[in-house]
Parts: structure tokens; C-alpha cells; sequence
């Protein structure tokens, strides 16, 4: 199965995944399927200078994409974190490229800013790591979002209503990050067969077609 969402590690990166980076040291380290993205404790860039070079590197990579770049509350730089967003955003969709984002405890300000940015979004919008809420997932797809789940939502209630979501469509991720590879198939295949258990079905099907619009660009 394609890993939607995972992360650079010390060893090769494997064909079979879209990796995400989340600060500009990470983008020297393409991958076949690769993303530039930005963190909110790694922004230490003005937004002119990430500006240009983000839309450098992504005319000089045409099958390259956008993230992981989101909304943290967590963190105290939430005006500057959604300045980001919003370039990067606009970025992507005045490029035609994907964008995957990263969203805690933001949910109204993610609402807000799709809705007053609706007639300028890219086609396709990754919402990585979703645990939320089916009414959720629902309200997202106007916005061309699709969700995707990462083995730490069979922790959440979410998980109990996985099917659903399967007739939603979702995508399946790893959001693995740790220094290597090392227990990271067993890792992802566990989580892929704990879906099927689940009787999700339908996701495969939504994860063949997200490949191949990877694979066409």
C-alpha cells in the first residue's frame, strides 16, 4: 500500500511513499514523490524569501509538491504560522500542486481561511494525521481536501466509525519519523491490516487513484 505522508530518515527513500519535509534544511533530500514544507518552530525565513524560494524549487521540480506546511496552537506564532499558510496555499494552487497540511487544534481557522480562500484553492488538499469527526471529513470536501489517516487514529473514536469514513475515502499514511527505517513496513502493513479487519475496503480504491494523480503530474 502507498504511504501518503512520511518523513526523511537516515536511510534510501523508497519509491512507495510521498515524503513530507517540515523545515528547508529537509529539501535538499528528494524523493520520487517530495514535498516542501515548513513547520511553525522552524520558520526562521521571511515570508518573502520562503515565497521565492518555494516557488523556485517547485518550477524547477514540476512533480514536486507542498508540505507539510499548517496550523499549530500549540505554538504562540499563530499570525505568522497562518501568513504561511496562506502564501503556500495560493502558491500551490496558482501551480497546480498538491498540498498536504498540518493542522492541531485549528479546525475553525482551517474553515476560515478555505472559505475566504475558495475560489483560489488547488485541486487536491491533503488533511494528514485526520482523527476528527466524520461531519468533518464531510464539510472538507468542498474545500477538494481528502483525509488522511496514520496508524495513531486507531487510539480515537474516530476508529469506530471507520466505515463511514471508507465510504467518504480516505488515504493511508505512516507519518513515519523516526531516524531510520527499521520496523517501519511492519509498522505501516499493521495498520493497513487492522483497516481491513475493520472491513475497510473502499480506501484502496481511493489510494490507487491518489497514486496515480501522483504519478501523472
Amino acid at each position: 500500500m502507498f504511504d501518503f505522508h512520511r518523513h526523511i530518515t537516515l536511510d534510501n527513500t523508497i519509491d512507495n511513499a510521498f515524503y513530507a519535509t517540515s523545515k528547508i534544511e529537509e529539501w535538499e533530500n528528494p524523493s520520487k514523490y517530495f514535498s516542501y514544507g515548513i513547520l511553525f518552530e522552524n520558520i526562521n525565513i521571511s515570508i518573502e524569501e520562503y515565497e521565492k524560494l518555494l516557488t523556485n524549487k517547485l518550477i524547477e521540480n514540476p512533480k514536486h509538491h507542498i508540505g507539510e506546511v499548517g496550523l499549530d496552537s500549540r505554538y504562540d506564532n499563530m499570525e505568522i504560522q497562518e501568513l504561511f499558510f496562506k502564501r503556500s496555499l495560493l502558491i500551490a494552487n496558482k501551480l497546480d500542486r498538491i498540498f498536504t497540511i498540518h493542522i492541531v487544534n485549528s479546525t475553525n481557522q482551517l474553515l476560515r481561511i478555505l472559505e475566504e480562500n475558495k475560489n483560489n484553492l488547488p485541486k487536491h488538499i491533503i488533511y494528514h494525521g485526520f482523527n476528527k469527526s466524520i461531519e468533518l471529513a464531510k464539510q472538507l470536501q468542498k474545500y477538494n481536501v481528502i483525509v488522511s489517516l496514520n496508524p495513531k487514529v486507531t487510539n480515537t473514536k474516530l476508529i469506530n466509525k471507520i466505515d463511514i469514513l471508507d465510504e467518504l475515502g480516505f488515504l493511508v499514511e505512516s507519518d513515519w519519523n523516526k531516524e531510520t527505517d527499521k520496523n517501519y513496513s511492519s509498522y505501516f502493513n499493521n495498520f493497513i491490516n487492522k483497516l481491513e479487519t475493520l472491513k475497510a475496503k473502499k480506501f484502496k480504491d481511493i489510494n490507487n487513484e491518489f497514486r496515480s494523480i501522483l504519478e501523472n503530474f
